[in-house]
C-alpha cells in the first residue's frame, strides 16, 4: 500500500508539472500569435463587381483574381455584387474604393473621378483592348438575315443601359445609318441569366436577342445544339476575338479605383495584378486609353456625351417640355404663394417693428447709461487709489534720495573712488525727483491748483525723451528727423509725460505688429509745433482704432486706458490738440502745440 501509495503522489507532480508547462505555452503562443493579430490591423478595401453577364472565363478570372488581392498582406477585402442600378448608386454615395466593372460602365461615370487600374485579358481575349462584344441572336428558322432587317422588330435584353445589351449594339445600329432611338418597335428586358432570354425568344415573344458575345460559346457547353436553334446576324470575321461577335469590340473588364481610394494601396493592388502568371489562362494589363468606347458614347450621344443630343431652344423645350411645364406651373404658384404671404407678413410685422425699435432704443440707452456709470467707477477708483499713492509715496522717494547722498558721502569719507557710480546714482536721484514732482502735480491736482506755464525748449525735450527711451526699448528702432529749434509754453514735467507717452504707445503698437520701428518727426509752421509720430500697427481699420481710444479702454493686461486721456488734456491745457488716425496699416499721431511768440515780436507783427 505504501508503494501505491508513493507512486500516485509521483504521478500526481508530474501530472501537475505537465499541466503547468502546457499552460505556459499556450499563454506565450497567445501572446506571440494572438499579440500579432491584434497588432496587425488589416485595413478594410470595399470591391464591388457588376453582377452582369459574365462568360464562364469572365467569371473564372475575375474569382481567382479576388483570391489573389485575398492574399495582400495587411487589407481585408470586402466584396459585393451589384446590378448596374445598384453599382451606380454605391458610387454616387462614394461608398467603393475600388469596382470590378465592364469598360463601357467605367466610361459612362468618368466624371466621378474614377481611374482605371487594369483590364482583363484571358485565353479568348487575348488583347484586353479588343475583347468586348456583343450578339444579335435570331431564331434559326428566322426569314432575318441581316440586322438592318431588324428595323421595327422587338428585341430582348437583359438591361436597358448595359453595355453589351444596350450600348453597344446600338452602336453598330447607328454604324449602318439608322436611329437607335427608334429602331425597334420594342425594347424589353429580363435580366439575367441568358437563357430566360433565349427561352423568350424560342416562345416567340421577341424577334432578337442582345447578349454578350462568348455567352453562346458557353451555353455550347451544356447545350451542344444552340447553334442549330440560334444563330448570330452579320458575325464579324478576325482573329482578336475567339467568339462569335457582331459589333465593334472595346476594351474587357477593368478594375477601376474611385477618388477615395488610397494611392499605396492602388500601388500593391497594380502590382498583384500585373504579376499573375500568365499559366492561370488569364491575366491584366493596363490599356493605355479608351477611345473606341468614348467615341460610341459619342456617337449615340449618352453617356458623357448626352448633352449633345440638345442642340437647339427648341429642341431643348420640346425634349424637356412635361418637366418645364409643371416648373412653371410651380414658379407661379410660387409667386402667388409668396405675393399672398408678403402680405400677411407686412400686416403682422408693422406693429412689431414699432415695438422692436422702441425696445433696440431702450437697450441703447440701457447700455450707455451703465457705461458711464462704469466708467465714472473707475474714475472713482483711480483717483482714489492716485491720492492714496500720492500720500504714501514720499516716504519711500526720500529714503531713497537720502541713500544716494549717503553713498557719495560715505566715498567721500573713505576716500574711496566712486566716479563710476557718480552716473548711476545721479540718475536714480533724477528718476526720483521726477516721482516727486509727478506726485506733486497729482496733489496739485486734488486741490485744483494750477500750475505756471514757463519756457519749454521742447526739441531738446523731445531728444532727452528719444534717449531715455531708447535705453528702455533697445530692439526697436527710433528713428528722430532733424528737429527745428521751438520754445512751448507749458509745465515741463507735464510735457515730458506726453511725449513719453505717445512714443511708448507707438513703440507698442509696433512691437504687436511686428515691425519693432517707429519715425518721429518734428517741424515748426504756421506759428506751431508738430510732432508727429509713424508706426506699424496690428489695427486694421479706423472702426478698430476708435474702439482703441475709447476712455478708460487699454488692450494692455495691466493697462487702466488713462494714458491717452491725460496727454489730450495735457495737450488741451497747452493750447494744443492731439490727434491719432489710421491709413493703409500705419497710425498717425499728432501733437499741435502753439509756439512761444514774445511781446515784442507780436507788436511787431501786428504793426506789420
Amino acid at each position: 500500500m505504501l508503494k501505491v501509495r508513493n507512486l500516485t503522489n509521483v504521478l500526481q507532480q508530474k501530472l501537475q508539472l505537465g499541466f503547468r508547462c502546457l499552460a505556459i505555452c499556450c499563454f506565450c503562443s497567445c501572446v506571440v500569435f494572438g499579440g500579432e493579430s491584434f497588432s496587425e490591423e488589416k485595413r478594410v478595401v470595399t470591391i464591388g463587381v457588376l453582377d452582369s453577364s459574365l462568360s464562364a472565363t469572365d467569371k473564372s478570372a475575375i474569382a481567382q483574381t479576388l483570391e489573389a488581392l485575398e492574399n495582400l498582406p495587411g487589407y481585408r477585402l470586402d466584396v459585393q455584387y451589384y446590378n448596374p442600378s445598384e453599382l451606380e448608386e454605391q458610387l454616387i454615395q462614394k461608398k467603393l474604393d475600388y469596382f470590378i466593372g465592364t469598360s463601357g460602365f467605367y466610361r459612362r461615370f468618368q466624371s466621378f473621378g474614377l481611374r482605371s487600374v487594369a483590364t482583363l485579358f484571358t485565353e479568348t481575349a487575348p488583347n484586353p483592348r479588343y475583347a468586348t462584344g456583343s450578339v444579335f441572336v435570331v431564331r434559326n428558322d428566322s426569314p432575318i438575315k441581316t440586322i438592318s432587317e431588324l428595323k421595327g422588330k422587338s428585341a430582348l435584353a437583359s438591361w436597358s443601359k448595359g453595355f453589351s445589351s444596350y450600348f453597344a449594339p446600338m452602336g453598330e445600329i447607328s454604324k449602318q445609318g439608322f436611329d437607335p432611338e427608334s429602331f425597334f418597335a420594342a425594347y424589353k428586358t429580363y435580366g439575367p441569366p441568358m437563357t430566360n432570354l433565349l427561352q423568350k425568344l424560342e416562345n416567340h415573344e421577341g424577334d432578337v436577342v442582345l447578349i454578350r458575345a462568348c455567352l453562346l460559346e458557353d451555353l455550347e457547353k451544356t447545350q451542344p445544339d444552340i447553334f442549330k436553334r440560334f444563330r448570330v446576324l452579320e458575325e464579324k470575321k478576325d482573329n482578336r476575338l475567339r467568339c462569335k461577335h457582331s459589333t465593334d469590340l472595346y476594351p474587357n473588364w477593368t478594375l477601376v479605383a474611385t477618388p477615395s481610394a488610397p494611392w499605396t494601396e492602388t500601388r500593391e493592388i497594380t502590382k498583384c495584378l500585373l504579376n499573375i502568371p500568365d499559366s492561370t489562362g488569364f491575366g491584366w494589363a493596363t490599356v493605355p486609353d479608351f477611345n473606341t468606347i468614348d467615341e460610341l458614347y459619342k456617337s449615340l450621344k449618352a453617356g458623357p456625351y448626352a448633352y449633345l443630343r440638345i442642340q437647339t431652344v427648341q429642341s431643348f423645350i420640346y425634349h424637356y417640355r412635361f418637366p418645364l411645364l409643371f416648373a412653371l406651373f410651380c414658379i407661379l404658384m410660387l409667386c402667388v404663394h409668396s405675393w399672398r404671404t408678403n402680405v400677411l407678413v407686412k400686416r403682422r410685422t408693422q406693429s412689431l417693428r414699432l415695438a422692436y425699435e422702441k425696445e433696440a432704443e431702450l437697450r441703447r440707452k440701457i447700455r450707455e447709461s451703465e457705461l458711464r456709470i462704469d466708467q465714472l467707477q473707475k474714475t472713482e477708483i483711480i483717483g482714489a487709489m492716485s491720492s492714496l499713492i500720492a500720500h504714501e509715496i514720499n516716504g519711500p522717494l526720500a529714503t531713497i534720495d537720502n541713500y544716494c547722498r549717503g553713498i557719495k558721502r560715505k566715498l567721500e569719507v573713505e576716500g574711496i573712488d566712486g566716479s563710476w557710480l557718480n552716473r548711476p546714482l545721479s540718475l536714480i536721484a533724477k528718476q526720483t525727483s521726477k516721482i516727486s514732482d509727478i506726485v506733486s502735480r497729482v496733489r496739485a491736482y486734488a486741490k485744483r491748483d494750477e500750475p505756471e506755464f514757463t519756457k519749454i525748449e521742447a526739441d531738446k525735450l523731445l531728444k532727452t525723451c528719444v534717449s531715455d527711451i531708447r535705453m528702455r526699448y533697445p530692439n526697436c528702432r527710433i528713428v528722430l528727423s532733424e528737429t527745428e529749434p521751438s520754445v512751448v509754453l507749458g509745465h515741463v514735467l507735464e510735457f515730458e509725460v506726453l511725449l513719453e507717452n505717445i512714443i511708448k504707445n507707438a513703440i507698442q503698437a509696433a512691437q504687436a505688429a511686428e515691425t519693432n520701428r517707429i519715425e518721429i518727426r518734428q517741424i515748426c509752421e504756421n506759428n506751431s509745433m508738430f510732432i508727429r509720430i509713424f508706426n506699424a500697427s496690428s489695427v486694421c481699420s479706423s472702426e478698430e482704432l476708435e474702439k482703441h481710444l475709447q476712455p478708460l479702454h487699454s488692450t494692455k493686461n495691466q493697462g487702466l486706458g488713462i494714458g491717452l486721456l491725460i496727454c489730450r488734456t495735457i495737450a488741451e491745457k497747452m493750447r494744443g490738440n492731439l490727434s491719432i488716425t489710421y491709413k493703409d496699416g500705419e497710425v498717425f499721431t499728432e501733437v499741435k502745440i502753439p509756439l512761444f511768440v514774445s511781446q515784442e515780436k507780436e507788436n511787431a507783427d501786428q504793426n506789420c
